[in-house]
C-alpha cells in the first residue's frame, strides 16, 4: 500500500486504523515532474503522527468536511561528465567531439582548443 509521507493510524484494540487519505488516487505527470492527489490529506489529525495512539484520533469527517492535499515530485536530470585529455597539451587549434550511442552517432561543431563547458553544450 503506498502512503503519503503524513499519513497516521492508530492501534485500537489490536488492529490497525489507517486514517483514509485516498493518497494516489489521482495522478499527473509532466516532463520530470508529477503530482499525486491526496483528497482527504488534510483531515484535521487529533494525534502525533510519530506516536501510535490507542484511540480514535482521525479528525473532522473526511469525505465533507476533510481538505486534501497535492504532492509533487521532480526528478533532476542527470549530469554526464567529460573529460577530454590529450597526450600533449594543447595551446592553438580546434577538435571535435563524437560520440557514438544505439548505432547513433553524434558529433560537436568544432571547438577551440581552450573551449569552455557553455560551448560545448
Amino acid at each position: 500500500k503506498i502512503v503519503s509521507e503524513e499519513y497516521d493510524y492508530d492501534y485500537i484494540l489490536g488492529r490497525t486504523y489507517i486514517h483514509k487519505q485516498d493518497f494516489g488516487i489521482s495522478v499527473s505527470t509532466h516532463k520530470r515532474t508529477f503530482v499525486v492527489g491526496a483528497p482527504h490529506a488534510d483531515y484535521g489529525n487529533q494525534g502525533e503522527t510519530d506516536l501510535r495512539e490507542t484511540y480514535d484520533t482521525d479528525g473532522v469527517y473526511n469525505a465533507g468536511l476533510g481538505k486534501g492535499k497535492v504532492f509533487a515530485f521532480y526528478s533532476a536530470p542527470s549530469t554526464q561528465v567529460i573529460k577530454v585529455r590529450g597526450s600533449s597539451a594543447l595551446y592553438a587549434g580546434t577538435f571535435k567531439l563524437s560520440l557514438s550511442h544505439r548505432n547513433t552517432t553524434d558529433e560537436t561543431g568544432e571547438l577551440d582548443f581552450n573551449a569552455q563547458d557553455a560551448s560545448v553544450e
